[in-house]
């Protein structure tokens, strides 16, 4: 009796799986709209009662370069059958009996099959292929040293180091008065630094009414170590708020006093930092002097050089071409939220992409030229349609009387345009406004940032100007008016879209290079070839940027920016399994390299001369 009950269940189940074999052949497909189903290899159980073991009965699926892998349910009211396929191509063995013929798998999804006798699941699991998986920048946990913050005597430095704590800020440069920041040196080592003081208040400039006495007693400040640059002077210094602010500072550059402070700064191979507004052709001729006095002085220019003025990128990269020894930083610049073109409204020309200033014909105080202006749109443009212009101009600095066709979605404080307007709207796009958190660098911007990335640093004047304690306690958070809140989230938004070893440099590497003198870090890069992932790095003083990976040819390319007259280098280090005989270009024309290898990476060096060039490395 028992033999007949197994020769009956034995046919029963062979019936069922051939039934399945002929539905499934005549079925859909499986895996989506790439792949097919022609046959189906299974291991199929039947679970016998009364001791009667497991039958297995095996039936061939293929599939044919799906591009989704899935689950493909087969139902039944007697048995489940799961199979479950690791796709990363060729022939997987299952439960030791079953083989399933795979093809290319590039997603996740699921087919149901419904009929037959049986309850068949195939489970397609995507398995990592060793390629390199594309990370974010991670902007919003990267450390920040912050170069450029005043220590007033409303703050206590347990609340600086609260607020600094609550931002993901490590260090900060503390200006403003020796006394207060070498007082929070001491309660907090490792966490601040500071500069030699020179007071401006009272007015006029302390340090150049005191004139030789101060450069003796700067010196003797410097010899003991504990001080890491000269600065923050005042050389040129508009103040108040508003429309209409005055001339509060204006000290030649090129005095006597200050070429001496510009020579300890070369001697003792420190920062020397200062404000100066380059808006007056007088004042401008002094300080192309200072500039040129000693090559040997590292300058540090505050506020990206214009502060409230509008910004000038052409003007900044012309400087940073001209003098290899000159850096930025970005301090105060989360403070300037007005509307273009109202005074101290920089942080929409940054942003919004129909703000930069001076990109035109025109130029600084160009009352005529002409700028093109084709961005996301107006701003304080009050009646216009959502193309509304900035009534901005069109062109330079100060422009007053040109017509800017800015073709963009919107103007901000549009009150009157249609939806698709500007920041009042409640649908805020991201279009980069004031006070837009979710705004990035538009484009300009974001490539003088990438392109110079070792040359500026980050900076948030906490502590600076007539609100000082509110632009501290507004640091993190929005505990007081008075200030922008969340200063520090504000310049990480901002920066989100820059790639991550220029965001690192910036908020962080830069000043431990410039101020501590730390090591330079290398440029890394994670590539993928042959389904792995290979680390890529390049060390060079010049500024990298714009790095990119042909699978196909293995060709590297990426930009060196330096000085013009400054003899660049990078030495390159790569994976040997990339190859091993190289060629390289820069600008187009053939370089020598020198290479030296192991049995895991191969270094080569290349030279270059200064200004922005293209590098590609030929691999064969």
């Amino acid at each position: 009796m028992k033999t007949y009950l197994i020769c009956l269940l034995l046919a029963l189940a062979i019936i069922s799986a051939i039934v399945i074999s002929e539905y499934i052949k005549q079925g859909p497909s499986l895996g989506g709209e790439n792949g097919s189903v022609e046959t189906l290899n299974t291991t199929a159980a039947t679970n016998v009662s009364e001791g009667t073991p497991n039958e297995n009965i095996t039936t061939n699926v293929s599939t044919e370069m799906p591009n989704e892998t899935g689950t493909t349910n087969v139902s039944d009211e007697t048995s489940n059958i799961t199979i479950t396929t690791n796709v990363s191509g060729g022939t997987l063995n299952v439960n030791g009996t079953t083989n399933v013929s795979t093809g290319t798998s590039n997603g996740t999804g699921t087919t149901n099959i419904s009929g037959g006798t049986s309850d068949v699941t195939v489970t397609t699991i995507s398995t990592p292929d060793n390629s390199c998986i594309n990370q974010s920048t991670g902007i919003e946990r990267m450390d920040i040293f912050d170069s450029h913050v005043h220590v007033p005597s409303s703050i206590s430095a347990s609340q600086m180091i609260s607020e600094m704590d609550a931002a993901g800020v490590s260090m900060a440069n503390l200006y403003t008065d020796a006394s207060r920041s070498l007082a929070a040196i001491a309660q907090y080592p490792g966490r601040f630094i500071t500069f030699a003081d020179t007071p401006d208040s009272p007015e006029p400039s302390t340090w150049l009414t005191q004139g030789q006495a101060f450069v003796t007693s700067a010196e003797a400040q410097l010899k003991t170590g504990k001080y890491y640059g000269i600065g923050e002077a005042n050389l040129r210094y508009w103040g108040g708020n508003g429309s209409a602010p005055t001339l509060k500072i204006n000290v030649p550059a090129d005095n006597s006093i200050w070429l001496q402070l510009v020579d300890l700064s070369a001697k003792y191979h420190v920062p020397i930092s200062f404000h100066f507004v380059p808006d007056d052709p007088v004042a401008n001729v002094a300080f192309e002097r200072m500039m040129n006095y000693n090559k040997d002085a590292i300058i540090l220019w505050c506020h990206l050089a214009f502060d409230g003025d509008p910004l000038n990128r052409t003007a900044l990269n012309d400087y940073l071409l001209r003098y290899p020894n000159l850096y930025f930083d970005t301090a105060g610049f989360q403070n300037m939220q007005n509307p273009i073109p109202e005074n101290n409204s920089n942080w929409a020309r940054l942003a919004n992409q129909s703000n930069d200033q001076g990109q035109g014909q025109g130029g600084m105080n160009n009352t005529q030229g002409q700028c093109p202006c084709q961005g996301q749109g107006g701003m304080n443009n009050t009646q216009g349609p959502d193309q509304g212009g900035q009534q901005q101009g069109q062109g330079g600095m100060n422009n007053t009387q040109g017509q800017c066709p800015c073709q963009g979605q919107g103007g901000m404080n549009n009150t009157q345009g249609p939806d698709q307007g500007g920041q009042q709207q409640g649908q805020d796009q991201g279009q980069n406004g004031v006070n837009n958190q979710s705004g990035q660098l538009n484009e300009e911007w974001r490539q003088f940032f990438e392109t110079w990335n070792a040359r500026i640093l980050f900076a948030t004047d906490a502590g600076g100007g007539t609100n000082s304690l509110e632009r501290w306690l507004n640091y993190v958070n929005n505990t007081v008016e008075g200030a922008t809140p969340d200063a520090v989230g504000h310049w990480r938004h901002l920066f989100g879209n820059l790639e991550y070893n220029t965001a690192r440099n910036i908020l962080n590497s830069n000043a431990k290079v410039l101020l501590l003198k730390e090591q330079k870090l290398p440029y890394n890069y994670s590539v993928t070839f042959d389904r792995n992932c290979y680390s890529i790095s390049i060390s060079s003083n010049s500024s990298v940027s714009g790095f990119r990976f042909d699978q196909d040819t293995k060709d590297i390319r990426f930009t060196v920016a330096d000085s013009t007259g400054v003899n660049g280098s990078a030495n390159i280090t790569l994976p040997t399994a990339l190859g091993g005989n190289f060629t390289a270009s820069v600008d187009g024309q053939s370089v020598q390299i020198k290479k030296v290898s192991n049995s895991t990476f191969t270094i080569i060096n290349i030279e270059y001369t200064g200004g922005i060039k293209t590098v590609v490395i030929n691999v064969a």
